[in-house]
């Protein structure tokens, strides 16, 4: 009897363990830090069309004074952004996150000076 207690002591200790882990992935994708996958042309020629994959912050866009709840938004290739210039100011609450770092490819890779 005593060794289906130490099994089943081991298995809830692995188990926590586990469901600590998957909750820190968790916290640290939606609320710290993600990464993404650029498509499009709107950041053109900072980014590339493709196949860059960045690092992006959600901290910082939670505690900056953003004027009325409301943001301005603009892509670097503006004949083929569609951006605030089109559809005007994005709420606040839509703001996923802030571009920080060029994880991939490996030529550009770094940190952006935002």
């Amino acid at each position: 009897m005593n060794a289906w207690k130490s099994i089943a002591k081991e298995a809830f200790s692995q188990t926590c363990l586990v469901a600590k882990f998957l909750g820190f992935l968790h916290l640290t994708n939606n609320y710290l830090i993600s990464p993404t996958l650029v498509y499009g042309p709107s950041m053109l020629p900072t980014l590339n069309l493709t196949g860059d994959v960045l690092l992006v912050e959600h901290v910082s866009h939670r505690f900056q004074k953003v004027p009325k709840g409301h943001i301005w938004i603009q892509g670097d290739n503006m004949y083929a952004s569609c951006d605030s210039r089109h559809y005007g100011p994005v709420p606040y609450g839509l703001v996923q996150g802030k571009l920080f770092f060029r994880v991939w490819p490996p030529s550009s890779f770094g940190s952006f000076g935002q």
